[in-house]
């Protein structure tokens, strides 16, 4: 690895880029080194509850009917 991925500060500019999009998990995936800045910018932008919702474990049910829904919103 270069000696300038060992700085965070760069790493965490290159994870911020606004065009990585969805392609932010995948440069997470290539390096170790990327993996912690991705994954940071990655949670901090979420558009919506739906992916912390579903690392419950009882959503495993279909908690997209109205009333979980409504449920859950209350609750957060």
């Amino acid at each position: 690895m270069h000696r300038c991925l060992q700085i965070q500060e760069i790493l965490q500019q290159i994870a911020d880029c606004e065009e990585w999009g969805p392609n932010l998990v995948n440069i997470a995936l290539t390096c170790r080194a990327f993996y912690e800045p991705s994954m940071d910018v990655r949670w901090r932008k979420l558009r919506s509850l739906e992916p912390l919702i579903m690392l419950l474990p009882w959503t495993k049910l279909d908690w997209r009917e109205e009333a979980m829904l409504t449920m859950l919103v209350s609750v957060c």
